[in-house]
């Protein structure tokens, strides 16, 4: 397998993966006195501060050298510009125009709105969860936000106008039946409130776009500088959003407050945003959500060891339904070529 094709879908499964201490540790947090507030609040601002000390570092050393990275986001972000029938512009000076266009004060802007729209969504994301579990049971929520994962398979199928692959559909119906199973709904039983569902479903949603977005935003920005601003505009939406009821939980905001920030920030919001803003410029929509999927797991392996949560042999079976739907796509290839009998080796 080709180091580099097998590099970007990697990073985007260990950026899921890293969510998994996020869930744990917060139940830790809880049972300490913090708020659910206060702690999207350390979430989001430990992630920044991660962020910022990276870009700084990054930046120091990109400085030291005399080296130029792209930090200003243009308009379009390809590196090949077409006219309206799809023809090539193969002339210098058009390029040269096409880009000067690009980098527009317009098409700056245009590009920092939607770098404001990808952290919105991740930070709305995280407020509709935290609503949605006013109402109704931990696994339901966690069910109802990993419908992103079709979501994310439907995006790119709009997007691109096309249907999902086989293998593409096979892997999102074990992923979505992993799911079910993996979150323990059976188990805790299903009673809901409609706003509770709808707030859960508007967590896969605005996950789903943010997947999307951070994967065609800006990508001729340097992932440093991406993944720290779209972290910033996080920032903001939350404050904006959950601005007064911080305020009236100013008493939490402590040492021990500033301990779960770092580690929650740190697997919650920066190495995922990060590995992200890497990995999925590189790979379909469609592969990026099924490869994020992975936290799942990841949570409930952590919880696990962790916290010492009880797991029932029907949650294992679909943990293992959810990893085997992740590699499935990547696996098929070989797979069909050994159902085929041949001999050849299958490229991913």
């Amino acid at each position: 397998m080709n180091f580099n094709r097998a590099l970007f879908p990697l990073l985007v499964f260990i950026g899921g993966c890293s969510f998994g201490p996020l869930s744990p540790l917060v139940k830790i947090a809880y049972n300490d006195g913090y708020s659910s507030v206060s702690m999207i609040f350390a979430q989001y601002g430990g992630g920044w501060f991660c962020l910022l000390i990276l870009v700084l570092i990054f930046t120091l050393v990109n400085i030291l050298p005399g080296k130029k990275t792209a930090v200003s986001p243009c308009a379009d972000n390809t590196d090949e510009k077409s006219d309206e029938n799809g023809e090539d512009k193969i002339s210098n000076g058009n390029a040269n125009a096409a880009a000067a266009e690009d980098c527009s004060p317009k098409s700056r802007l245009k590009g920092y709105l939607l770098l404001f729209a990808c952290g919105f969504s991740i930070a709305m994301c995280s407020s509709c969860n935290i609503f949605a579990l006013n109402t109704i049971s931990v696994s339901l929520a966690v069910l109802l936000l990993f419908q992103f994962i079709w979501m994310g398979v439907l995006i790119q199928c709009i997007v691109k106008r096309t249907l999902p692959s086989r293998d593409t559909s096979v892997s999102v119906l074990m992923l979505v039946t992993g799911t079910f199973l993996a979150s323990g709904v059976l188990v805790a039983g299903t009673q809901f409130e409609l706003i509770g569902v709808l707030f859960g479903l508007g967590s896969a949603i605005f996950f789903a776009t943010y997947v999307f977005l951070i994967g065609h935003v800006a990508v001729k920005i340097h992932p440093v500088y991406r993944s720290f601003t779209v972290m910033s505009m996080a920032l903001l939406s939350i404050l904006a959003v959950f601005g007064l009821p911080l305020a009236e939980n100013a008493s939490q905001i402590d040492i021990g407050l500033a301990h779960y920030a770092m580690i929650i920030g740190l697997f919650g919001c920066a190495i995922p945003m990060f590995f992200f803003a890497i990995g999925t410029p590189k790979i379909p929509t469609g592969a990026a959500t099924i490869l994020s999927s992975s936290e799942l797991p990841a949570s409930i392996i952590c919880a696990v060891i962790i916290i010492h949560e009880t797991v029932t042999p029907l949650q294992w079976f679909g943990v293992a339904l959810v990893f085997f739907g992740i590699a499935y796509p990547y696996a098929y290839p070989y797979i069909a070529a050994l159902l085929r009998g041949g001999s050849e080796t299958a490229k991913p």
